[in-house]
């Protein structure tokens, strides 16, 4: 059975992905990768990222880049985070990463009407879909934020999966703004392994899971921006 296609869901909507489904939020420089979807397609009219539904044989990255590099022309960008709202029968995850440098905005399918390079504050502002508008509040807190394992013994291999939220205690906004969405919603970090002089003094650090780690901004000013955090 072809993953395309709607899921009659336990919280009384229908979504679409049999698999569930999954996207991506490029930024750069302080704005987003922000797709206007196309009259025909789903939510068509509002604001969003390029994504869709996740094939039976991928992981909700893999779908994500594939579904972006689909739409959206999206270069394979540098992860750093995931969070995925789960109802049980379905579930959207959306991919953050920074964008390859000089990534265009290009639609690339008909699935959207229109590929654009957003300010965050331009892009809260725009009519959204209905679940990336229930998201901002943590997607405002992931945007821009790397997290760097401050220990150059730690195997990088041993992080590829991830490092859930639960396991950094220092990670207080993003547990507020996760708090501030509704449903049942998961984080995960992909942090870089870096020594301890990649570490600014000003990066909020702490130990977890058994490493040290810290929280570096990007060279990008987000506050400037509009973004918290």
């Amino acid at each position: 059975m072809d993953a395309d296609g709607f899921v009659d869901c336990s919280c009384g909507n229908r979504h679409w992905g049999r698999n569930g489904a999954a996207g991506v939020l490029a930024w750069r420089e302080g704005e987003v990768l922000a797709q206007l979807r196309a009259p025909r397609s789903i939510s068509g009219g509002t604001w969003g990222f390029p994504g869709g539904a996740i094939a039976w044989a991928e992981t909700p990255i893999a779908g994500a880049l594939r579904e972006a590099r689909e739409e959206a022309g999206l270069k394979r960008p540098r992860i750093w985070a995931t969070t995925t709202e789960d109802h049980g029968p379905w579930s959207y995850t959306s991919v953050l990463a920074e964008a390859a440098q000089g990534q265009r905005a290009c639609a690339t399918d008909r699935e959207s009407s229109e590929i654009a390079w957003l300010a965050w504050p331009e892009f809260c502002s725009r009519e959204l879909m209905g679940a990336v508008a229930d998201s901002l509040p943590l997607l405002g807190a992931l945007l821009g934020r790397c997290l760097l394992v401050a220990d150059i013994e730690v195997d990088p291999s041993a992080l590829q999966a991830g490092i859930p939220l639960e396991a950094l205690p220092a990670a207080h906004d993003i547990a507020a703004a996760r708090a501030a969405c509704p449903g049942r919603r998961s984080v995960r970090l992909f942090p870089a392994v870096a020594d301890d002089d990649a570490a600014p003094a000003s990066a909020s650090a702490a130990t977890g899971a058994g490493y040290r780690y810290v929280f570096r901004a990007s060279q990008v000013d987000w506050a400037a921006a509009g973004l918290a955090g």
